[in-house]
């Protein structure tokens, strides 16, 4: 796990898929990088780099990113990708949070649904020019 690239991937897995193991992931790759070498690297003292990186730990936004720079990774915020549901051009029953199935078919539009863990699942309505733009930047993009 010397290799930036390779800690990557690894911290990346660990991010997505058991998140809860993230900073003990950090810690791996830090210490597969020499602990005390990384604690200098990133401006802290070793004893604090090992508190913040355990079970317990709870660094800050800086210490995060002083360790992440100093083992050679960095990080990236990326929009969360939306799934659409639709059905025959219009919602289905089920998925309406408001309104009805007959009064949003009748106008044309096609309602989205963000499905994630986010706890906002309020519906997003696209009329049918939008939803052209949306298919003309997908083809061209």
């Amino acid at each position: 796990m010397a290799d930036p690239a390779v800690a990557a991937a690894y911290l990346n897995e660990t991010r997505k898929n058991s998140p809860e193991h993230f900073l003990s992931a950090l810690k791996n790759v830090a210490q597969a990088r020499k602990m005390a070498l990384v604690a200098k690297d990133a401006g802290v003292q070793r004893e604090t780099l090992y508190r913040s990186l355990s079970e317990q730990g709870n660094p800050t936004y800086d210490t995060l990113i002083s360790v992440l720079a100093a083992v050679g990774i960095t990080f990236d915020f990326m929009p969360i990708k939306r799934e659409t549901h639709v059905v025959n051009n219009s919602p289905t029953p089920v998925q309406m949070k408001s309104g009805s199935p007959q009064k949003h078919a009748a106008s044309g539009m096609k309602r989205e649904e963000e499905v994630s863990n986010d706890i906002s699942m309020a519906p997003v309505f696209v009329s049918p020019v939008g939803q052209a733009y949306a298919e003309m930047g997908a083809a061209n993009g």
